[in-house]
């Protein structure tokens, strides 16, 4: 009788958390309705005047309310939905890099690639780049990174 009215508790106390997380996730879902609220956003990405051939674009809530959404650049073009409200924006885009040391060989013992983002920290790790996205969009933002000299 005791074990059966320890595994009940249990269950009880197991569904109140659960409940409470879910309670909890729709109360602080990107701040606000659910599904968020987002608008279509594009537009183009150069570093040193020229277009970045693969990377990526993240707009991450400067609150911190949500997930940041990330698209794909592609040929120095990007598009998609992101949710609204004021965003700071970080670019990446990876190439190879010369070997160093111990950096040679892959995964495995096996030599590959090493790639490196070549993006400075300035526009992705420490970017003060914002924009506030807002409905119904479309929203275009065009960027001409420099570089850092």
């Amino acid at each position: 009788m005791t074990t059966m009215t320890t595994m009940t508790n249990a269950t009880t106390t197991g569904r109140r958390i659960v409940f409470a997380a879910l309670c909890m996730a729709g109360v602080s879902g990107c701040g606000g309705p659910s599904p968020p609220v987002t608008a279509p956003v594009s537009g183009t990405v150069s570093y040193d005047g020229k277009p970045i051939a693969d990377g990526s674009i993240t707009f991450a809530a400067v609150d911190g309310s949500c997930a940041p959404n990330v698209l794909q650049i592609a040929a120095g073009r990007y598009e998609g939905r992101v949710v609204v409200g004021e965003k700071r924006i970080e670019i990446r885009a990876m190439r190879k890099a010369e070997r160093t040391g111990s950096a040679a060989t892959g995964p495995g013992g096996d030599e590959g690639p090493v790639l490196e983002n070549f993006i400075p920290a300035a526009y992705n790790d420490a970017s003060q780049l914002t924009r506030t996205i807002e409905p119904p969009g479309p929203v275009v933002i065009d960027l001409d990174l420099t570089v850092q000299r």
